[in-house]
């Protein structure tokens, strides 16, 4: 029960609601509803020899938010009474109120920044010119949109580590070069006609001003019908029959990076119909690990086609699907392959070579056990294994020695060691192919 109270400030006692009715009445009637558990354990802790902690509790304002006040509970030596002594907490408070408030509103900012990244990234993105972000002072590009991607063809991989001019013709390279100078300098947007792999393209620069910096945004466009007969993905190069085809198809340029593809092949390498891919090699859907498409491009330059080529297909969403691969060197380009892609993955008896003779040998060794050690089958075992590898990779490669070592991952003369103790044939190394 409240005998006495005290304030220091008659401001903090107008402030707080029904102090004069105190007097006489249970404390608990003092404070609000979730403070009253506290002050139980505050009142407690003082009638034992526990530490006195401090307490924040919260009493009812005559307008506004509840008044806090932090209490400590004080016991009288021997009387029953004690004292609660309370430190104003007003101004704490507010400044925790105004901390909550001013971390909302970054909240809100910060939502707010999020939306708008989201729907630049989109339009982006989704651009049919081609926008290339670049330093304002190296011309590097920092960021290029697929449609900029798709009109770099192969050379967008290496436009970041070089000046931006340098990805066009050396005819054209002085003029995109004043273009953007002069973008950079007067703030003024300017247009400039220049030649990209052999294709009149029109850029249009203009200087963008941040905060930390100077940047420069150069459109890229080129006409419908050049675009058509420029490096694309999207299948226009290829004749209509061949965008029908069930087996997925790819044209390459000499070193292996896709310059078209068919729906097909976007099926799949789980690609979606807009996702670019100019410029991608093909090794990242095709072969293990890139090793089959370095043999299929070494026996392509040796032999011009390849026929019925077993590898596998990778997808983007991490699955894989046996193929077989016929390739040959493009006729209508002066390097580059054709790559025919079928599906043999679901097909009735698939079971390769190297799989049945996998099986064969396993029932061998099993009518085995029991009769000769393990160790000697787990050699034997080694043995069968190793050679029907070398027998696949010989085949795999039409018998080519330099391509099936490093298909197997072996030098070329431990390849040479092997055949001659499992006896293939004429294995000197001045005879092989």
């Amino acid at each position: 029960m409240v005998r006495e109270i005290a304030f220091k400030s008659s401001e903090l006692r107008d402030e707080i609601n029904d102090t004069r009715d105190w007097l006489g009445r249970h404390w608990r009637s003092a404070v609000t509803v979730e403070s009253r558990p506290k002050l139980d354990a505050l009142l407690q802790d003082a009638q034992t020899e526990r530490p006195i902690r401090w307490r924040h509790l919260n009493h009812p304002a005559h307008r506004g938010i509840d008044v806090p006040i932090s209490y400590s509970a004080v016991p009288i030596a021997g009387d029953e009474s004690i004292i609660l002594l309370g430190r104003d907490l007003r101004a704490t408070a507010a400044l925790q109120q105004r901390l909550v408030e001013a971390q909302q509103s970054l909240e809100r900012d910060y939502q707010t920044l999020r939306q708008t990244e989201a729907r630049y990234r989109a339009l982006f993105e989704t651009a049919q010119d081609g926008i290339a972000v670049l330093d304002s002072q190296s011309f590097r590009p920092l960021e290029l949109n697929p449609a900029a991607r798709m009109i770099l063809g192969r050379d967008a991989k290496r436009a970041a580590a070089r000046p931006f001019q340098d990805c066009f013709e050396p005819d054209s390279r002085a003029a995109v070069a004043e273009a953007l100078a002069n973008a950079r300098a007067t703030f003024r947007s300017g247009t400039v006609q220049a030649m990209l792999n052999g294709v009149e393209t029109g850029l249009s620069v203009s200087a963008l001003r941040e905060q930390d910096g100077l940047f420069l945004l150069v459109r890229l466009s080129v006409a419908q019908t050049a675009a058509v007969q420029g490096p694309s993905d999207d299948g226009a190069v290829l004749p209509a029959l061949i965008g029908q085809m069930p087996d997925a198809m790819a044209l390459t340029d000499a070193d292996g990076d896709i310059v078209s593809v068919n729906p097909a092949f976007r099926a799949m390498a789980g690609l979606a119909a807009t996702q670019p891919v100019a410029g991608e090699p093909l090794g990242r859907w095709i072969g293990h690990d890139g090793v089959d498409l370095g043999v299929l491009i070494a026996n392509l330059r040796q032999r011009g086609s390849v026929k019925l080529f077993a590898s596998v297909a990778r997808s983007e969403q991490g699955g894989t699907t046996e193929v077989e691969i016929s390739a040959s060197v493009r006729p209508d380009a002066q390097s580059g392959y054709a790559f025919y892609i079928r599906d043999v993955g679901r097909r009735p008896g698939g079971d390769r070579g190297l799989g049945r003779g996998l099986t064969q040998s396993a029932d061998k060794m099993s009518a085995l056990i029991g009769r000769v050690p393990l160790k000697e089958l787990v050699r034997e075992s080694t043995d069968a294994i190793e050679r029907l590898c070398i027998e696949s990779a010989l085949e795999m490669t039409n018998n080519n020695r330099a391509s099936a070592a490093e298909m197997l991952g072996v030098s070329r003369q431990s390849l040479y060691v092997k055949l001659r103790r499992y006896g293939f044939g004429d294995s000197d190394e001045d005879g092989a192919p």
